[in-house]
This record gives structure tokens, C-alpha cells and sequence, in this order.
């Protein structure tokens, strides 16, 4: 049981790990400018990563945390710069739509999830030290 505890909350931190590289990437890239997708120019805009977590396990046996990291390609909004290498005849460049609030609920979400991951694995690191204890 305390081996699944601490595999548990490992799952948990990767999950929390793969959220705050999905904000770090989405707020670095907040102000990029691109071609807009499907135009048939070569530099399109950035892609918003969002992060979807998912209980992994089956019936009543949990088994910790899954996620999927996947590009949100529909995520941008057009905005008028003639002067872009990455504008169309129109002058429109897409830009990505990032909306910052959101991106810093998810990055404290992350950072509760990474938190209580840690007390999985020290609850389930405690566990088996009793256990080692019972048995000495």
C-alpha cells in the first residue's frame, strides 16, 4: 500500500510538472505574432498548450494522476500589422489567445497539486518506515 501511495503522488507531481510547463510555454509566448492557420504562409501563430488531468486506475483502485498536454490550435485572435513578415495581404497577423489571469489560476493550481503530491508521498514514505519498524 505505501508503494502505491508514493507511485500515486509521483503521478500527481508529473501532472503538476506538465501544467506549469503548459503556463510557463503560453505566457512566454502571450505576445508572438503568425500567420494565421490555414492562410498558406510558412510562420503560423503559437498553439496555447492546455493540460487536461484525468484520475488513472480502474474500478475503485485508484492509481494516481494522468494527463494530456495537447496544442490548442483554434486559440488565437487576428489583429492588424501590415508591417509583420507574418501578415497577409490584408496586413492581419493571428496572435495566440492567452489570457493571463487564467494562466496564473492554473499555475497556482499546479502548485497546490505538486504540494499535496509531496504529502502523498510522505504519508506513503511513512507507512512503509512503520511497516520496517513492525517487522525489525
Amino acid at each position: 500500500m505505501a508503494m502505491a501511495a508514493i507511485s500515486i503522488g509521483a503521478s500527481g507531481m508529473g501532472a503538476a510538472e506538465a501544467q506549469l510547463n503548459a503556463v510557463a510555454s503560453n505566457v512566454a509566448n502571450v505576445a508572438d505574432v503568425g500567420a494565421t492557420p490555414g492562410s498558406g504562409l510558412p510562420d503560423t501563430v503559437y498553439e496555447p498548450i492546455d493540460v487536461v488531468d484525468v484520475a488513472s486506475g480502474t474500478g475503485t483502485q485508484p492509481s494516481g494522476v494522468g494527463y494530456s498536454a495537447m496544442p490548442n490550435a483554434s486559440a488565437y485572435f487576428q489583429a492588424y500589422d501590415p508591417t509583420s513578415p507574418a501578415a497577409d495581404s490584408a496586413g492581419m497577423v493571428a496572435m495566440p489567445q492567452v489570457d493571463l489571469a487564467d494562466q496564473m489560476v492554473k499555475l497556482a493550481a499546479a502548485k497546490t497539486l505538486f504540494s499535496a503530491s509531496a504529502k502523498v508521498i510522505s504519508a506513503g514514505d511513512s507507512m512503509q518506515q512503520t511497516a520496517i519498524d513492525m517487522l525489525a
